[in-house]
């Protein structure tokens, strides 16, 4: 995967439609690893490692790698949309891209550009709620990447 730097971070997605669409960026840490956009690089490697076998509709990687494109793409053209089976509010400024193989993905909107989502981190959900500590950690790094980019 192409490493292009976009509004302090790494650009995922690029908006289609600036009047409709967002930009999707991972943030960065201080010392510029970026816990999603090296889940995601590996995850993209590994989907198109096993592309065109017999097993990939029923391999997670492949689904979360091709939910998660979807969800990219479609966000960059349309921009948000409303299905609790997809993304969820979790507290405050937080939501979630929702995979049905219990992946989730937090992420905000850039509170100085409101045409950007800042993607945190993901991890695999393994309860009803969202744990308090995935939260945390999210708005943990949401900050250190909003106080180094200023």
């Amino acid at each position: 995967m192409e490493i292009k730097e976009k509004f302090g971070g790494i650009l995922i997605q690029d908006v289609k439609d600036p009047n409709h669409g967002f930009s999707i960026v991972a943030t960065t840490t201080s010392q510029g690893s970026s816990p999603f956009f090296e889940y995601f690089a590996e995850l993209s490697k590994t989907a198109k490692s096993i592309e065109g076998s017999i097993l990939k509709s029923r391999d997670v990687e492949s689904i979360n790698y091709a939910t998660l494109k979807y969800y990219f793409e479609r966000m960059s053209k349309t921009g948000a949309w409303n299905n609790p089976k997809q993304i969820k509010k979790l507290e405050g400024d937080l939501f979630e891209f929702k995979v049905q193989t219990g992946l989730r993905v937090i992420f905000a909107y850039d509170p100085v550009n409101r045409k950007v989502v800042l993607i945190t981190h993901s991890f695999l959900k393994k309860k009803q709620k969202t744990p308090k500590k995935e939260i945390e950690r999210s708005k943990e790094l949401l900050k250190n990447f909003l106080d180094e980019r200023c």
